[in-house]
């Protein structure tokens, strides 16, 4: 057994079933949001980073001063993202948000259509690091043609 594609079993197989556990959380997310609440909120903090950007946004929701960050559950990725908010958002704009009614903590500024744009990364990698994990499970307990039996030990 070698070691090599055992390493490949475990980090390929976890690294598939994450970006499927990412994937899952963002589409029931997605889900989640269709029927959540829209709110006005102020933007109050844009934050760039090289690879991206977050905007932070405070709204009022029964009586409690809440501030969320969350841009969208899908998201196109960090650099189309930064500048999305930096081509329609700035500091003290009002906007929509959509609120979790049951969790008001909970709330985002974009509901996006469900598109395979926004899943193709995640379905990349997961699906990349899946067949790479089959290959070296394969490889692993692959046993070459004749070898289906236990070798028989020599009687003594």
């Amino acid at each position: 057994m070698k070691r090599s594609h055992i390493w490949g079993v475990v980090f390929c197989g976890s690294m598939s079933l994450f970006m499927g556990f990412l994937l899952a959380q963002d589409i029931i997310g997605y889900l989640a949001a269709r029927s959540w609440v829209p709110i006005e909120a102020t933007v109050v903090d844009i934050t760039n980073y090289p690879k991206g950007a977050t905007l932070t946004y405070e709204y009022v929701y029964d009586g409690m001063k809440l501030r969320g960050d969350r841009l969208a559950f899908l998201s196109e990725g960090n650099f189309q993202d930064k500048d999305y908010i930096n081509e329609n958002f700035v500091v003290g704009q009002k906007i929509t948000v959509f609120v979790n009614p049951s969790n008001p903590k909970q709330s985002v500024v974009v509901r996006r259509q469900l598109r395979l744009i926004y899943l193709w990364k995640s379905l990349f990698v997961g699906v990349v690091s899946g067949v790479i994990a089959l290959y070296d499970f394969r490889k692993l307990y692959h046993r070459p043609p004749g070898h289906d039996r236990k070798e028989e030990l020599p009687s003594q």
